[in-house]
């Protein structure tokens, strides 16, 4: 979480700005610096994790950036979880029939593979 604030911070005109979108992180998620944020940040939450994981990622991706997936993937195989890392190359975006064709394709067969 600390990461995703700061990159909304970068992506939307810093902490001193008025902007909808941070007003509504810092809203509801709270600071950065928080230390209960950075305790119930997911990277660092990864130990309390109990189901199988699924990140889906498009190369096109506004919201997170590519290294946080990465981060998160590396933590719960680390400390030995579930996880399915899902990359979509260049030219992938939910907006395009076929990454969302795909997309679907292999939720499907993650919850096959969990919800037998």
């Amino acid at each position: 979480l600390p990461a995703y604030l700061a990159h909304e911070n970068e992506e939307f005109g810093g902490i001193k700005t008025d902007h909808d979108v941070l007003a509504h992180w810092s809203s509801e998620v709270g600071s950065p610096f928080d230390p209960k944020v950075i305790a119930e940040s997911p990277v660092n939450a990864a130990g309390r994790i109990t189901a199988p994981v699924l990140l889906l990622y498009t190369a096109k991706d506004t919201d997170v950036p590519a290294a946080q997936m990465g981060e998160m993937d590396q933590a719960l195989k680390k400390l030995g979880k579930p996880v399915t890392y899902i990359r979509f190359g260049a030219g992938s975006s939910i907006d395009r029939p076929a990454t969302r064709r795909r997309m679907l394709t292999d939720i499907d067969a993650f919850l096959g593979k969990y919800l037998d």
